[in-house]
């Protein structure tokens, strides 16, 4: 595919950090990690199973 997954994440991180409250960002978004990227999907591995269903 060519593109570097955590500098492709780093990118969205930027942009939805401007969505989101700090908190809300620090609470819910800053602790994914991205672990596989297809054609049309972003795969984030969640801290936690509550993280991961809310």
């Amino acid at each position: 595919m060519g593109t570097d997954i955590h500098s492709l994440w780093e990118k969205t991180l930027n942009i939805v950090k401007t969505e989101l409250t700090e908190v809300g960002f620090n609470t819910w978004i800053k602790s994914l990690k991205p672990i596989k990227l297809t054609q049309d999907a972003f795969y984030l591995l969640a801290p936690t199973e509550f993280s991961k269903t809310y």
